[in-house]
């Protein structure tokens, strides 16, 4: 190392084996006339496996000593031929003694090497996985009741089986894991179809034939159509446990194509729609929402799987709360960039301490204990968010750029483009000369304002249509945020 800085110095490895030199320029010329004695010292610090050996010293006067670069005699003479002299080869071979005399290409080479010496030494490992394997014959675990659950409290020992009022295990099957997959999924065995069909029901119509789709047995409520749901379960197993067979026939049921609005009759006598007398309304899930409006706005990336990404929240809510771990690099909600932005909600991180604000507003649980059946509420609250929430507010303002540029020349004609893209029906002359008005009244509005026609239209990252005039655009978001916002478009 010539700044003694060992750093920096220069070694051979780690190619050991082979031909290395060093090539050094004296920053002030040197030298005396009549000649001049040089001294060179070298001190080694490393181990044997790392010693020069055979090494020479010559000093020349070229001003650029890289094109002294040693070469075998075979490459120096194929350098001296003309390029069109050249076989393939031999041109191969002269681009390839360029390229290392170049420092970068020199520096990039010398990474490559390292990385084929780590894939060699990776390629030779043996990858192990440790897999639980259950214990069987002739010594099983032997397994106890636990008085008043207390494991340390054993009373009677007991054998792997099913409950007696079900049908029994295949008898030609140990009585292990897998002999009760095969018993769960059995035709033979009503249960599984009948909680599954009854949870997709649930989706579709917001509350399952069974309203407590958490428990079918003796303290949940009693079906209340107890032959559809029976043929149902049984359509479920005879089509192969197909899913979206059995999404298609509910949805393409009388019962679920029906109109959702309820007169007073109907209410009367069916208020909670338990007997089916109008099509499915209800406010969706929090993700559900989201995603819808992300949906609409264009902005919703499909991409699938993939690690957690992190959509804008309220900041330093980590803090508030205690949750810190500086140690794992979670120190503060780390907003992810770009389309992970608008990734589905399903991706969004989770921590049980802290659920995201906009999911527990709308009744999102925290995962702290499994809840298959959520509570619905209706709260001045999730007004606010679903008004404020910066990742909706952001979907309005793209909304509004789309609007804009695909919903047609006048106002009349986008209004209808955002009324439908939103609830999926045009909307009536009533409704349309009440938008109409409220666009007008916000470009009016905007037109003398262009500070806050400014502020608002820059929520979010986004991307604007260039040179656009925040006045023209901020009357729409208004209109997009007021669309999203609907009864309509808020209940499936």
């Amino acid at each position: 190392a010539v700044d003694r800085n060992p750093k920096t110095g220069w070694a051979i490895g780690p190619r050991f084996g082979e031909r290395h030199f060093l090539i050094a320029r004296l920053a002030e010329p040197g030298g005396k006339a009549g000649g001049s004695k040089l001294s060179f010292r070298f001190d080694h610090y490393h181990g044997n496996s790392h010693c020069v050996g055979r090494f020479r010293i010559s000093v020349t006067t070229e001003k650029d000593p890289a094109a002294l670069w040693p070469v075998d005699p075979e490459t120096r003479g194929t350098i001296a031929l003309k390029p069109r002299a050249r076989t393939q080869e031999q041109s191969r071979r002269v681009a390839a003694v360029h390229r290392a005399s170049q420092p970068v290409v020199r520096a990039l080479d010398l990474d490559l090497y390292r990385l084929e010496q780590k894939q060699k030494r990776l390629a030779g490992q043996k990858h192990t996985s440790m897999v639980m394997q259950e214990r069987g014959e002739p010594t099983p675990r032997q397994t106890y009741i636990h008085v008043r659950g207390d494991f340390l409290t054993k009373g009677n020992d007991v054998t792997a089986g099913v409950p007696a009022a079900f049908p029994p295990l295949a008898a030609h099957d140990a009585p292990n894991r897998l002999a009760l997959a095969r018993w769960m999924v059995d035709p033979s065995n009503p249960l599984t179809a009948r909680v599954t069909v009854n949870r997709y029901w649930e989706r579709c119509f917001g509350t399952g034939i069974v309203k407590t789709s958490e428990d079918l047995g003796r303290q949940g409520e009693a079906p209340s159509h107890p032959e559809l749901l029976d043929w149902l379960a049984t359509e479920f197993v005879r089509g192969g446990w197909d899913v979206k067979a059995m999404q298609k026939l509910i949805v393409m049921s009388a019962a679920y194509r029906q109109d959702a609005a309820a007169d007073g009759p109907r209410l009367e006598k069916d208020f909670y729609n338990r007997l089916l007398s109008r099509g499915p309304r209800f406010r969706m899930d929090a993700e559900t929402i989201r995603d819808q409006a992300l949906a609409v706005s264009g902005l919703l990336n499909p991409k699938l799987g993939g690690p957690s990404v992190y959509p804008v929240q309220v900041p330093n809510l980590w803090k508030e709360i205690g949750f810190l771990r500086p140690e794992i690099g979670m120190d503060e909600w780390p907003v992810s960039e770009g389309p992970d932005l608008y990734r589905r909600a399903i991706y969004t991180f989770w921590r049980r301490v802290c659920t995201y604000p906009t999911f527990a507003t709308f009744d999102a649980p925290s995962r702290e204990v499994c809840v298959s059946r959520r509570p619905r509420t209706n709260t001045p609250l999730q007004a606010l968010a679903a008004l404020n929430d910066p990742t909706l507010l952001e979907a309005a303002r793209v909304f509004a750029q789309r609007i804009l540029t695909e919903g047609g020349a006048d106002d009349c004609a986008r209004v209808e483009f955002a009324f439908r893209n939103c609830v999926g029906r045009l909307p009536t002359e009533a409704e349309h000369a009440r938008l109409v008005a409220f666009v007008d009244g916000q470009q009016r509005s905007f037109r003398g304002d262009a500070k806050a026609a400014g502020a608002l239209v820059g929520i979010g990252s986004a991307p604007r249509p260039a040179g656009a005039d925040p006045r023209r655009l901020a009357p729409w978001m208004m209109l997009a945020n007021v669309l999203l916002n609907l009864d309509e478009t808020l209940n499936k």
